[in-house]
C-alpha cells in the first residue's frame, strides 16, 4: 500500500483556515449590498408588503417616458425615446435590427399585432431596466420582458425582447411576418 502524500492534508488545513475569513467577507459584502439596495428603495416599496421597487438613479426619465408612450400607444413619443443608433434584438430573429427608422417600423408593426398589451412589472438596476409585459397574439396569451439599456442622454440605446411560451413566440413570429409582408 502506498503512503499518502502530505500535500492533501496541507491543502485541507489551509482551506479550513481560510474558509471562515471568506465567509465573513462574503457576509459583510452581502450586508453592504443589501443596505445600499434598501437605501435606494422608494418609501412606498418599504411600506407596502410584497412590493419591492428600486428607484432608478441613472436615467429614470428615459425609461418612464418610453413606458408611458408605449402604454398610451403614442408611437411618435415612443420613437422620440429611441436613440438614433438604437439596437433591437428580437425574440424570433437572430440578427439585431439597428437604427431608429428600422426599429420604429418594427415597434409600430408589433403594436398592431399585440392585443391587450400591458406592462405588469418593472425591475431595475443602475444600468438596465426590465419592463415585464403581458399580451395576446391571436388566441395565444404570452408574457415577455423588454430589457432596456439607456445611453448618456437617457434615450433607449438597446432594446432586447424576450417572449414566452414558445407557442406565443411562434404566433408572434407568424403574425409579424404576415404584417410586415403586407406593409413591405
Amino acid at each position: 500500500m502506498a503512503a499518502c502524500s502530505p500535500a492533501p492534508a496541507r491543502a485541507a488545513r489551509r482551506f479550513a483556515r481560510t474558509e471562515p475569513r471568506q465567509r465573513r467577507h462574503r457576509a459583510a459584502s452581502h450586508r453592504a449590498m443589501t443596505a445600499a439596495a434598501m437605501a435606494t428603495m422608494t418609501s412606498t416599496a418599504r411600506s407596502t408588503p410584497g412590493s419591492f421597487q428600486i428607484a432608478l438613479t441613472a436615467y429614470p426619465r428615459g425609461v418612464n417616458k418610453f413606458r408611458a408612450a408605449v402604454e398610451a400607444n403614442d408611437m411618435e413619443a415612443m420613437l422620440a425615446c429611441l436613440a438614433e443608433d438604437v439596437v433591437f434584438q428580437s425574440p424570433v430573429v437572430f440578427s439585431p435590427y439597428r437604427g431608429r427608422a428600422v426599429v420604429g417600423h418594427l415597434l409600430r408593426t408589433v403594436a398592431g399585432v399585440f392585443k391587450d398589451f400591458h406592462y405588469t412589472d418593472e425591475l431595475a438596476s443602475a444600468g438596465q431596466t426590465a419592463l415585464c409585459f403581458s399580451a395576446k397574439v391571436g388566441d395565444k396569451q404570452l408574457e415577455g420582458i423588454d430589457l432596456i439599456t439607456l445611453n448618456e442622454q437617457g434615450l433607449v440605446a438597446k432594446l432586447v425582447v424576450f417572449v414566452r411560451p414558445m407557442s406565443g413566440a411562434m404566433a408572434l413570429a407568424q403574425a409579424m411576418q404576415a404584417a410586415l409582408g403586407k406593409v413591405g
